[in-house]
Formats: C-alpha cells, sequence, structure tokens
C-alpha cells in the first residue's frame, strides 16, 4: 500500500475559496509505480505501456470504421472512404480541444501532485471537466456551422459522399461536450500515475464499437450516420461512466461539495492556458489535413482516400512513439512539482533512446510491409496504389517525427505547450503550403504532397531537438 501525497497548503495560488483550510479526504490505494521514488525506465513503462495499447485501439477504432464504410454500398463513382476521409479535418476539431485538455491538465495535476497540494488537484479537476463541457458546446455550434463550407467548399463533396459525411458529423457533434469533458477525467487519472483506465477505457470502446457499428449500420440501416451514432456512444457515456468507476477507487474526489462546481476563475484560467496551445497544436493537425485533401483534389478520384488510408497505417507505426511522449507528460509534471530536476532531465534522455529505438523498429516494418498494409485497409486499385507510395515517404519520416515529439512532450510536460504549437505550425502548416506547390512542378502525380510531408519533417524535427535538448542540458532548479 502506498500513500497518497499529503495535502499541503496550496503553494501557487488557492485551491479555490471553499476549499481554504479543508483537508482533502482520500483513501489509499495501491499503486503499481511512484513517479517521484521508483527508478525512471519502470515509471516510463507502466505508464506507457496502458497509454500505447490503449491508441493502438483507438486507431484501431477508426480503422474499423473504415472497413464497414467500405461495406456500405452507393451508387456507381461514389466512394465512401472518400466521404469518412473528408470528415477527419472536423472531427479533429473536437479531437483537438479534448487532446489539448487532456496534456494541458495531466501536466497541471502532476504538479500539483509533486507539490503534495491534493485539494488544487480537486479543485483543478472539477474546473477542468467544466471547461470541456462548456468547450465542447462551442464545439457542436461551431463544426455544425462549418460543415457545409469544409465539406463541399473545401473538399468537393458532392451529392450521396456529402449526405454520407455530414450525417457522421453531425451525429459526432451532438456528443462533443460529454467526449470533451470525458478528457480531464483521464488527465486526472494520468495525472496521479494511473494510464491503466485511459488505456482500459480505449480498449473496451474498439470492442463494443464493432457490435454497434453492426447494429446501426445494417440492422437498423442507417449507415455513415450508425458509425457516428456507435462513436458519440462509445466516447461519451460509456468513457464518462468508466472514468468515475476509476476515480472512484483513486478517491481523490469523494466527498466533493457543491460548491466546487462554481466556476473558479483563476483556475479555469490555468487550465484554458495550458489546454489551448495544446489544442492549437492539435488544430494545427486538423488543418494540415485540410490542406492535404485540399491538394488531393487537384489529382484522380480515390487519392484522398488513399491519402487517409495511408495516414491510418502510419498513424498505427507512431503510436508507441505516442504513447511514451504522453506518458513522459505525468513524469515530468510530478518530479517538477516536487524539485527533482535531475529526475527531469534524466527522464527526457531516457524517452529519447526509447522513441529512436521505437522509430527505428517502425521504419523498416513500414519499409518491409507498406504494399499489404496498405491492400489491408485501402480499396483495391487507385487507393491502394496512393497508400502504399505514402507509406515509402512515411517510412522515412517517422524517425524525425519522433525526435520532433520526445521534444515537444518535454516541453508540454514543464507547463510550455506554446512551444510545442510553434513547432507544429511549422511542420504542418507552414512548409507544406509553400512546399507543395513547389514539388507539384517538379514531381508527377500526387508525390508532391508526400514529397513536401518529408522535407518539413526532417528540417522541424532535428532543429527542435536540437533545441530541446540544449534547454535540457541548462535546466537547473527553480
Amino acid at each position: 500500500m502506498t500513500d497518497q501525497p499529503t495535502p499541503s497548503k496550496n503553494q501557487e495560488e488557492p485551491s479555490d475559496g471553499h476549499a481554504a483550510g479543508t483537508v482533502a479526504t482520500t483513501r489509499t490505494t495501491r499503486k503499481p509505480v511512484d513517479l517521484l521514488k521508483d527508478p525512471l525506465w519502470k515509471a516510463l513503462l507502466f505508464m506507457a505501456l496502458p497509454a500505447t495499447i490503449g491508441f493502438f485501439f483507438n486507431t484501431l477504432y477508426n480503422v474499423v470504421d473504415l472497413f464497414f464504410a467500405r461495406s456500405w454500398n452507393g451508387p456507381e463513382g461514389a466512394s465512401t472512404q472518400d466521404a469518412m476521409g473528408a470528415t477527419f479535418p472536423l472531427f479533429f476539431l473536437m479531437l483537438a480541444f479534448g487532446t489539448g485538455l487532456y496534456q494541458g491538465t495531466t501536466s497541471l495535476v502532476a504538479n500539483a501532485y509533486g507539490k503534495g497540494d491534493i485539494d488544487k488537484v480537486r479543485t483543478l479537476t472539477v474546473q477542468a471537466v467544466i471547461y470541456g463541457l462548456l468547450v465542447g458546446l462551442g464545439i457542436s455550434a461551431l463544426g455544425l456551422l462549418l460543415l457545409t463550407p469544409i465539406l463541399q467548399g473545401v473538399q468537393g463533396l458532392e451529392g450521396v459522399e456529402f449526405r454520407w459525411a455530414a450525417g457522421y458529423m453531425i451525429a459526432v457533434f451532438a456528443g462533443a461536450p460529454l467526449i470533451v469533458a470525458n478528457f480531464a477525467l483521464y488527465a486526472l487519472l494520468s495525472g496521479s500515475g494511473n494510464n491503466r483506465a485511459f488505456g482500459l477505457s480505449l480498449m473496451l470502446s474498439f470492442l463494443l464499437n464493432i457490435l454497434f457499428n453492426y447494429i446501426f449500420m445494417h440492422i437498423f440501416g442507417w449507415g455513415l450516420v450508425g458509425l457516428g451514432i456507435s462513436t458519440v456512444l462509445m466516447q461519451g457515456p460509456l468513457n464518462f461512466l468508466y472514468a468515475l468507476f476509476e476515480i472512484r477507487l483513486l478517491g481523490t474526489l469523494r466527498g466533493l461539495p457543491r460548491t466546487a462546481f462554481r466556476l473558479h476563475w483563476p483556475l479555469l484560467r490555468q487550465v484554458a492556458s495550458q489546454a489551448l496551445p495544446a489544442t492549437l497544436s492539435m488544430l494545427l493537425v486538423a488543418l494540415s489535413l485540410l490542406i492535404t485533401n485540399a491538394f488531393a483534389g487537384f489529382y484522380a478520384s480515390g487519392t484522398l482516400g488513399g491519402l487517409s488510408a495511408g495516414a491510418r497505417i502510419e498513424q498505427i507505426m507512431l503510436l508507441p512513439i505516442i504513447g511514451v511522449g504522453i506518458s513522459s507528460l505525468a513524469i515530468i509534471g510530478q518530479n517538477q512539482g516536487a524539485g527533482q530536476i535531475d529526475r527531469v532531465k534524466a527522464i527526457f534522455w531516457l524517452t529519447t533512446k526509447v522513441i529512436l529505438t521505437m522509430t527505428i523498429t517502425a521504419s523498416l516494418l513500414i519499409f518491409s510491409f507498406r504494399e499489404p498494409l496498405a491492400a489491408l485497409i485501402a480499396t483495391p486499385g487507385r487507393e491502394a496504389q496512393v497508400a502504399t507510395e505514402y507509406l515509402f515517404f512515411a517510412g522515412f519520416g517517422t524517425v524525425f517525427f519522433g525526435l520532433l515529439y520526445a521534444g515537444t512532450s518535454f516541453k508540454t510536460g514543464m507547463r510550455q505547450p506554446l512551444f510545442s504549437a510553434y513547432a507544429n505550425a511549422l511542420r504542418l502548416i507552414v512548409f507544406p503550403l509553400i512546399l507543395i506547390p513547389i514539388f507539384m512542378t517538379l514531381t508527377p502525380d500526387f508525390l508532391a504532397i508526400p514529397w513536401a510531408t518529408l522535407a518539413a519533417s526532417v528540417v522541424v524535427g532535428t532543429s527542435t531537438y536540437a533545441w530541446v535538448a540544449r534547454s535540457v542540458v541548462r535546466l537547473s532548479a527553480e
């Protein structure tokens, strides 16, 4: 049995008005790892393994949706994969705010845990949930306003393809408030050192999604709208109930008074200051997808679907890297809060070694199996050809993405999320907008897109890592 940190007075600003002088009533729970004391390799392993498994199933979740989309018959010449591919920029609008909230809140909660400030952990979590609900409502409204301009105006969907994509996203936007707020609950668990809950929730969602996809799509006959409804049920109510179960075991939020749910502006601003830059980084991914899809429109039908399928395969290969990077947030945050700067430095170098090993392995797998992997997801013909050729370039880019992610994850864990936003803006927006038109004059067919993406990853990945490594060497206790 390992006791939770002893509550103390807040060491930054008061948790909230009602909590002054109040000791949080928490019960001790068995923890598999102590992020402040155990060997760093053990801490990273216990945090990264469930996160990686969770991300793996979350990506398979999207792959399963693509498989079901392929099984839906439409008019001759209509591509369900083009329709699904066109929804990803809009879907990322919601995912960006949720992931930003998760990363920002995890860093804040972990830092408060490191200081032993349980009152602040409790109040931060409540304010983060409120933030998620409010942001989710805004996403629903904004998403519906952008639906037609993005799908028709930018990506050129028409007829049944537009109706498929629009129906899917309308269903998803209906559940956005709860889906985004759930990220705050899992941030509390991750910040305390429990990534197991995050991984298990995504695994459970994946398994149930297969069942409900079939029911809603083929038994009820709702088509792609059914896929959207299944997504909302899995990532909304199901994940919410499971998070509450895990939080009850943790005990940190037990006995919260009603006054805890009032808006507390200082902490709400603190949550926003960490969540919004991380959200911006994810929004840049969505904008990047939109740019890629727009350029794909200059080429033959099936290019968009092939690029989308290739990107899904690439994402699966990058999951261990993403899992390690995100898992380091809690370790960095807790040790920074506890003033253990030597451990903060050491986790950066350890994370780098692990990520480089993983990226080299991923590159070899992509090069060796790109054709059968593309055939597994993409529709035979043009889409499979595009996906295969895209993966050739992705194999080279994996190592540079790993360097970038090691650097930006460290900065986010140190509560400097704007650094990640700047780096991603260069890699995903600035360089592609400059380089894709240039490569379009130099390369045949759609290859300008992966060439530009690879060049941006090389430049930004190496320079970002070099800058962060230099700052780590100079890091000292505050």
